[in-house]
């Protein structure tokens, strides 16, 4: 036998094993067990899902909502009743065989119906937070007043700045008092001010004596 002859079969076993292995690879991605594993993992997200968007205030349609309720019901009704089918068949053969009687077309069929469900909470809920976001962008304009000089000054919006803390100042009071200044500050308190005397700066300089 040929170098090359013998090379030609290595590749030739190789490939059949390759084949091989990937069917069995197709084969076990579609059993019934894996399916319904996808299926579950489907269902948990979904219902978390339509959970939050409910608690966040993001389903304003009651008909949506309750559309959704009992769309969710019926497939863990369907679910439940595949999953004893499924797990009656605890060998391999036994879930081929489930396979090939159209066990794990039913549970894609479920699954492909709880993506569409999911995928209208997904939109709704994004859809309505885009316009809570527009909606508060739009009260958080300033709005624009014309100045003395004729042109649009920008105001903010009192509703979008939060209001200015309020001082309240305690009265003072001095005992030597001879000139007071009162300075307003509301209509309930005040500061009564001493005005101090003028400084006197002046010194005496002794003469100095010169001989």
């Amino acid at each position: 036998m040929s170098r090359s002859s013998a090379i030609d079969i290595f590749g030739l076993v190789s490939g059949i094993i390759s084949i091989i292995a990937l069917l069995i690879h197709a084969v076990r991605s579609h059993l019934p067990a894996v399916k319904m594993e996808e299926l579950d993992g489907l269902l948990m997200e979904t219902e978390s899902l339509f959970h939050d968007a409910q608690e966040q205030g993001l389903l304003k349609s009651s008909r949506f909502v309750e559309q959704t309720k009992e769309s969710l019901e019926n497939f863990q009704n369907s679910a439940m009743a595949i999953r004893a089918q499924v797990h009656s068949a605890t060998s391999l053969s036994a879930q081929f065989l489930e396979m090939l009687k159209g066990l794990s077309k039913r549970i894609s069929t479920v699954s492909k119906q709880v993506k569409t469900v999911r995928a209208k909470i997904s939109t709704t809920s994004a859809r309505e937070k885009e316009r809570l976001r527009q909606s508060a962008l739009t009260d958080c304009v300033p709005a624009s007043a014309p100045n003395t000089t004729g042109t649009l000054a920008d105001e903010p919006d009192s509703s979008c700045t939060p209001p200015l803390p309020v001082l309240h100042l305690d009265r003072t009071e001095t005992s030597d008092s001879s000139d007071s200044t009162i300075v307003g500050v509301d209509d309930e308190a005040y500061v009564k001010a001493e005005t101090m005397s003028s400084i006197n700066t002046s010194h005496e300089v002794s003469p100095v004596s010169t001989e």
